[in-house]
Parts: structure tokens; sequence; C-alpha cells
């Protein structure tokens, strides 16, 4: 009887050995073509600081510009463009701040904007050439657009009473300045 399951614990501390030698001889090779993966590659960092020490990048084209925000004067929030050095602050009229998430290869962005007032809702937007498309769902408590392809379509979250939703828009509406 103790034969028997001295035999068992045996077999089955040596499975449990063999198991663990595997698993590790499977890791060691993993883990090392990993780090050799990781130390193949090599990335170059640029930092993007437009006038102020807060400058956040969201999106990238495939020609290099850039969008994101920055704080050009204190208390102010700006979305910018940045395409061969040169720098374009956008401003949602009437905005206290406006934040800028994706470009497309034809240099639109999309972002949000936020009307002055304590707990003011965010609303979406799209920016072509200096005109400016109101993408808010209506009745959402918050609309961000955050990206955009090269046909123009803009993805977006937006929040409300039912809760907070990703949204693909189907229909645009310009807004007129007066």
């Amino acid at each position: 009887m103790f034969r028997n399951m001295f035999r068992r614990t045996l077999r089955n501390m040596f499975r449990n050995m063999t198991y663990c030698m595997f698993s590790g001889l499977i890791l060691t090779a993993w883990s090392s073509t990993l780090s050799a993966a990781q130390t193949a590659s090599t990335c170059t960092f640029q930092k993007v600081k437009i006038q102020t020490d807060y400058t956040l990048v969201f999106g990238i084209n495939n020609v290099g510009a850039i969008v994101g925000t920055y704080n050009p004067t204190s208390g102010s929030q700006a979305a910018f463009i940045r395409k061969s050095g040169v720098v374009t602050t956008i401003y949602y009229p009437g905005a206290a701040m406006t934040s800028g998430y994706g470009i497309n290869d034809n240099g639109a962005i999309v972002g949000s904007y936020v009307m002055p007032g304590i707990g003011s809702p965010n609303y979406g937007f799209q920016w072509t050439n200096g005109t400016f498309v109101n993408l808010s769902f209506p009745g959402s408590i918050s609309t961000s657009a955050t990206g955009i392809n090269k046909t123009g379509q803009v993805v977006g979250q937006l929040s409300g009473q039912q809760g907070h939703f990703p949204w693909l828009q189907v229909r645009r509406r310009k807004i007129h300045h007066h």
C-alpha cells in the first residue's frame, strides 16, 4: 500500500516537474524572442511643445500633420494642427475650451468644445479649412468627435441619460457665423 502510494507520488512529482520544466522552456524561448524583438526595433521620440508646457497630442495623419490641444494663455484651451512645422490654433466660436482629437489626410480635424460656464457639456465638432460643423448628438449630455477617416466619416462618444455610447456620423449640419 505504501509502495503504491509512494510510486504514485513519485509519478505525480515527475509529471509536475516535467510540466514545470517544459513550461519554463517555453516561457524562456518566448521571452528571448520578445526581448530580441524589443531590442531589434528602435524608436526616436520628438518632444512636441507649442508655446506652453501644457501640450497634448491626440492624432496624426499619413502626411505627418498632428492635432491636439494646448493652453495658449492662462485660463484658455485651444485645439491645434501642426503641419510642416506651422501651427494653426483653432477655437470653436464662443467656446471656453476646444480640443482636437483626430485628423484625416485632407487636414480635417474633429474634437470637442465646451461653452463658458461651470458644468457645461462637451459638444463635438469637425473643422475643415476654417469652417466648423457641429457634430453634437441631440439630447446628449456630452458629445466628443474622436476620429475621422479620409472620406470624412466621423466617430466619437456620447453620454446621455441612457449611458455612454460610441457613435458614427451619418449626416452633417454646418453652423453659420453671424
